[in-house]
């Protein structure tokens, strides 16, 4: 179970990332410095993935970094839709805006956590 710990946790912040990048890409507020802040969230989690990736690829092997991006995507779709749709049921229409507030300390933080695992890992 220890192997899959980084994996879940790369998943569900990938998640949040996701959520708060269709939050930036619908986004219908007045503020631009927030839309903006959310697009620089987004690139910022892509760029920390890809070096979490890049990292399991060089001292573990490739194949394990490519299975393990192919699996973080299918599994970041399963892990957004349910906090989607479990964020529109709790707190209605302003659900998106929570989960995009809560994703600028959630990815961060799950990344953080998964890299901290990966040493036990390989």
């Amino acid at each position: 179970m220890v192997y899959l710990a980084p994996f879940l946790l790369i998943a569900i912040g990938s998640a949040f990332e996701h959520e708060q990048a269709l939050h930036a890409k619908n986004f219908r507020g007045e503020s631009q410095n927030f839309c903006t802040a959310l697009w620089l969230s987004v690139y910022a989690s892509w760029a920390c993935r890809i070096a979490i990736f890049a990292f399991i690829g060089i001292k573990l092997s490739l194949a394990v970094a490519v299975a393990m991006f192919i699996g973080g995507i299918v599994a970041r779709g399963v892990f957004a839709g349910l906090l989607s749709g479990l964020m529109c049921r709790i707190a209605g229409p302003s659900g998106q805006e929570f989960v995009s507030l809560t994703a600028f300390v959630a990815w961060p933080t799950l990344f953080f956590a998964a890299y901290l695992l990966l040493p036990k890992v390989v």
